[in-house]
């Protein structure tokens, strides 16, 4: 498993100016390694970590998957990929307040190949510290509890491809320690991209990609 990207760019409009967010932007990404996505504010570290993950689409440049070029006006395949090969913790969460934690998990295997396994999330949530909240409405969660909700979810699909915007950013330290450990193994084996806006995962990325 392989991700390259070549001189990607990404320009927004604001008004009458054209703000450059990444520029010309390269770099190769392996399985069996993990990636930190670094830079200041504003530096375009979601951005780009959205365009790694087929969300959005650069302005200009390439992007590969095992050596495919991506073509990112054909939003079907684009989909496809995101569905069979990648997982996301995203920042804000991306739960349905609505549903129970246990609905929230039970979502993935709908979008999946993989049989229903009520066994795995019993045993997700009981290692994310959540087995108490299963039931509850995950509008009754704190923020570190969704957080933690978001990361189970993303460890139900089996993916190869990793992508965690700011995973740890609202969760206490006891429990931090537990992500960092499972994305310590998930490296392992996947590829891991994240960003952090502290300097944790430091020592244990394999790469540090300064933007």
């Amino acid at each position: 498993m392989r991700i390259q990207a070549s001189n990607l760019g990404k320009t927004y409009r604001k008004g009458k100016n054209n703000i450059e967010v990444i520029k010309d932007f390269c770099h190769a990404f392996e399985a069996g390694k993990m990636y930190l996505l670094k830079g200041a504010s504003g530096k375009g570290k979601t951005t780009l970590l959205s365009i790694l993950g087929l969300l959005d689409d650069p302005t200009y440049g390439d992007l590969s998957i095992d050596g495919r070029v991506l073509d990112f006006s054909d939003k079907n395949t684009l989909c496809s990929i995101r569905k069979e090969r990648y997982s996301f913790v995203f920042q804000d969460y991306a739960l349905f307040e609505n549903l129970s934690v246990f609905e929230n998990l039970k979502l993935i295997y709908e979008d999946t190949k993989e049989k229903f396994d009520g066994k795995k999330i019993d045993d997700l949530l009981q290692k994310m510290n959540l087995a108490h909240r299963k039931h509850h409405r995950t509008a009754e969660l704190s923020g570190g509890e969704k957080q933690r909700l978001a990361f189970a979810r993303a460890l139900l699909k089996d993916a190869e491809i990793f992508i965690c915007d700011e995973p740890i950013s609202n969760v206490d330290e006891g429990n931090a320690q537990i992500i960092i450990e499972l994305l310590k193994e998930l490296k392992k084996t996947k590829l891991v991209i994240v960003t952090c806006h502290t300097s944790v995962f430091d020592d244990i990325c394999d790469e540090i990609v300064e933007l």
